[in-house]
């Protein structure tokens, strides 16, 4: 049986920028703050701030946040109250969240082949989160 969604290489992303990218993204909230980030390149914020921003909840946030620094693709600061996050000043790791949020906005089938694939890792991790217990 094969695969309904293209790959990602197959609608014109880049190789690099998939897997370099991708196997960090297994939940939409990484997704969706890694877009917000993005979106916001020069915004360095505490999870309260970006709990407000996003409309998501600082429970939720917090662990994405952590390991989307811990991938490299943000940074973290220190204030007094917490971290603060921002996107990663890496020029090349920059280029490539680029190329991969402007693939998503401008096609719908690169929409879905994201979407699938967050919807594939989340579950494997469930999976394997259950197996553990």
């Amino acid at each position: 049986m094969t695969d309904p969604v293209p790959s990602m290489v197959d609608l014109g992303l880049d190789q690099e920028a998939a897997t370099t990218l991708l196997p960090h993204l297994d939940s939409f909230v990484k997704w969706e703050l890694l877009r917000f980030l993005h979106d916001n390149p020069n915004l360095e914020a505490a999870i309260e701030d970006l709990a407000r921003y996003t409309g998501r909840d600082e429970t939720e946030l917090k662990p994405a946040a952590r390991a989307l620094y811990a991938g490299g693709l943000f940074q973290q600061g220190e204030e007094e109250f917490g971290y603060t996050y921002s996107l990663t000043s890496d020029e090349k790791l920059r280029r490539l969240i680029d190329h991969l949020v402007e693939g998503f906005v401008a096609d719908r089938l690169v929409r879905l082949a994201i979407s699938s694939h967050i919807l594939k890792a989340h579950r494997e991790t469930t999976r394997l989160q259950q197996v553990s217990s």
